[in-house]
């Protein structure tokens, strides 16, 4: 079946929950702003309450450092969250009655949002234009973390392959990725927006989808990852050239895509020569040859298609006569 392709916002809901953050997103098509906070049930914290719309409705300095790095706000103390001489916390429920967030937890996770009261710890905020969008290949992930007190952004499949399966990555601190989907991204509207996988609960200005799985430390698995799907033949003869076609697929390979744009993949053989190192998918479909001339009867080799930064999203396993 084919059929057309959005991006959304997913939140984590698998079978752990760890951690103890909570954060609040505001998503806009030009802006995303992270609120860090820590949960309080201490109802002697009633005294010290701030309004929920003055504190949101404030706008966030930002200090921006270079073009992947962003730095807690901590030049303005005098604007929440940073109030130190003051210390002030923000009731939930009067955040609820904003009407402008939606509330998301993994059902593993335990808490009570009856008495829950938000100390503001950090915040940040990122404008489209800080990611050189133009940039941008289908299908890469950028990665907002939360690491010793500062913000930071990173492209996520830069290092991809220097990981090993065998060596578990553990990823407290990624607390937003980005999926970039078809690329060439113009607003975070074009983006898949994957909040953090060790974010037990939060808040966000959208209504966000769950996925289970968190895949593994080289391919953050959320549901809606555009996958490429190679076909052709599985056997021949010395000497012959085999047509494979490269098809753009959901996440698990069940339906077409008919909406995409032009979109760049790359096919690697294990023996034979390729035709190309890179196919241009034109309304999702695209085509590459391999040539057998030079390899031997009964030998085996695998057809593979992925993206820049991904290997392997599917392959055929051929054999020659």
């Amino acid at each position: 079946m084919s059929v057309p392709y959005n991006t959304n916002v997913f939140y984590y809901n698998g079978a752990s929950a760890t951690g103890d953050w909570f954060f609040i997103y505001d998503i806009s098509s030009t802006e995303i702003k992270i609120y860090n906070f820590l949960t309080s049930s201490n109802t002697a914290n009633s005294n010290r309450i701030s309004s929920a719309s003055n504190f949101f409705n404030q706008e966030l300095p930002y200090d921006f450092k270079g073009k992947t790095e962003y730095y807690p706000i901590t030049t303005e103390t005098n604007k929440p969250p940073y109030c130190e001489k003051d210390k002030f916390f923000i009731k939930f429920s009067d955040i609820v009655d904003l009407n402008k967030y939606t509330f998301f937890k993994n059902t593993n996770y335990n808490l009570n949002t009856e008495n829950l009261f938000l100390y503001p710890t950090q915040a940040t905020i990122i404008n489209v234009n800080f990611l050189q969008t133009n940039f941008l290949r289908p299908n890469e992930d950028l990665v907002v973390q939360l690491l010793d007190n500062k913000f930071s952004l990173r492209n996520d499949n830069l290092d991809g392959k220097t990981r090993y399966a065998q060596f578990p990555s553990i990823r407290y601190a990624d607390i937003l990725t980005l999926n970039t989907a078809f690329g060439n991204n113009k607003t975070f509207d074009d983006f898949n927006i994957i909040l953090g996988s060790y974010v037990p609960a939060g808040m966000v200005n959208k209504t966000p989808m769950p996925y289970t799985s968190r895949g593994n430390q080289n391919l953050l698995k959320f549901g809606n990852r555009l996958k490429l799907n190679v076909t052709g033949p599985t056997t021949g003869n010395i000497g012959d050239i085999l047509e494979y076609t490269v098809n753009l697929m959901n996440d698990d390979f069940s339906d077409t895509i008919n909406n995409a744009p032009e979109l760049e993949c790359y096919p690697v053989v294990d023996a034979g020569e390729c035709s190309h190192r890179k196919v241009i998918l034109k309304n999702g479909t695209g085509k590459f040859k391999v040539d057998t001339k030079n390899l031997s009867s009964g030998e085996s080799f695998d057809v593979k298609i992925g993206w820049k930064f991904i290997t392997t999203d599917s392959k055929v396993t051929v054999t020659l006569a």
